[in-house]
Parts: C-alpha cells; structure tokens; sequence
C-alpha cells in the first residue's frame, strides 16, 4: 500500500489584528519563560557567565505614542519564582496556565533555571508588514 498524493491545506489570514489591537499580559495574560539546562537532574542554574546570557529581547517600529523609541530593546527580567511558575497549591500568583500534570516534574525540578520576563510594558501588536508593530 503507497500513497502518492499529498494533501496539505493552509490557511492564511492577513491583517486579522491591527497594529491598535495590543495583546498584552495585563489584558490577556502573555508570559515568557526560558530556561537553559542539561536534562541531567541538577536543579541549581549552570549557564556560566563566561558562555553567554539567556535575555528576552523585543522589536519595536512604526509611529508610536509617547516618544517610545523604535528598535530593538531588552525585556526585563528576573528568576521566576515557585508561585509566579504555579507550583504548589495556591495558584493565587501564577502568571501562567496550569501546568500539565505529565510536565509538573518536570518543571518543579528545573525551575531555579528558568527566567520571566517581567510584565510590564509586555506587549504586542501589528504584524511584519503593519506600519508600527512590536
């Protein structure tokens, strides 16, 4: 039994937000989190200083309000924290969706490694080819 045909279908929509639609943390609950690891079991941080950073960074072009400069800028961060991640019982300051229960292990274990963005001015909006876009 072969096959030699292939379906694919794509579906493509432009433009669906405009550049004024902005998806935000405060509105709708964006977060970023990364993390750098061996997947050896050692739960304390190893990316060495001497190697590189791991940094969040954002795009940013097109009149904006305000005097924001265009460009690239760092997104501020920070080493997440067990209640910012949604480990344990109180989910009251979680800044993310609960994790899967096949993931939480996971995730208990490396979380000392991974890093937040903080979520002010966490933002986006427009598309590559919108006239201001982040």
């Amino acid at each position: 039994m072969t096959k030699k045909d292939v379906n694919i279908l794509t579906t493509i929509n432009d433009m669906f937000f405009t550049p004024d639609y902005v998806f935000s943390y405060e509105g709708n609950g964006l977060n970023f989190a990364a993390g750098f690891t061996a997947y050896d079991g050692n739960p304390e941080p190893i990316l060495d200083p001497t190697y590189g950073s791991l940094v969040f960074n954002h795009y940013r072009w097109g009149q904006l309000e305000g005097g924001k400069p265009n460009g690239r800028h760092r997104i501020a961060q920070h080493t997440c924290t067990r209640e910012e991640l949604g480990l344990g019982e109180d989910r009251t300051n979680a800044m993310f969706m609960p994790i899967y229960e096949t993931s939480y292990d996971e995730i208990n274990l490396y979380s000392k490694k991974l890093e937040c963005t903080d979520s002010e001015n966490l933002e986006i909006y427009g598309d590559y080819n919108s006239y201001k876009a982040q």
